[in-house]
């Protein structure tokens, strides 16, 4: 159990998932479940981050039209890439637990397969 207090997953997230797949896993198979949790969720982290970034320069592209609305366009971007960020994190984590709760961990897990890079 110390792996899952070192893991770089979020503990909630961590919980969560473990609670429900704990029951249907070996102790042996705990281990790499934590590994097959952690690929998962550095995964959907990435493809996240790379669509915040995107999305960042489209707004900076247009935000100083907003000055035209007599709004102060650092105010509507600072406000837009919070709710992004905001928004994207819970897409993160539901997205982890449900890729990582829809896959068979009893037995070998094919990353490539799996979509994850390994």
């Amino acid at each position: 159990m110390q792996a899952l207090k070192d893991s770089l997953v979020p503990e909630a997230l961590l919980k969560k998932c473990f609670t429900r797949v704990h029951p249907m896993i070996t102790a042996e198979k705990e281990e790499d479940a934590l590994k097959t949790l952690s690929l998962v969720f550095i995964h959907h982290l990435d493809a996240f981050w790379s669509d915040h970034l995107a999305y960042s320069d489209e707004l900076k592209e247009g935000i100083h039209l907003q000055r035209y609305g007599g709004k102060d366009p650092l105010l509507v971007y600072i406000r837009e890439m919070s709710l992004a960020f905001e928004h994207g994190i819970k897409r993160v984590l539901t997205d982890t637990e449900e890729h990582f709760l829809s896959m068979d961990l009893e037995r070998e897990v094919d990353f490539d397969e799996a979509g994850l890079k390994g």
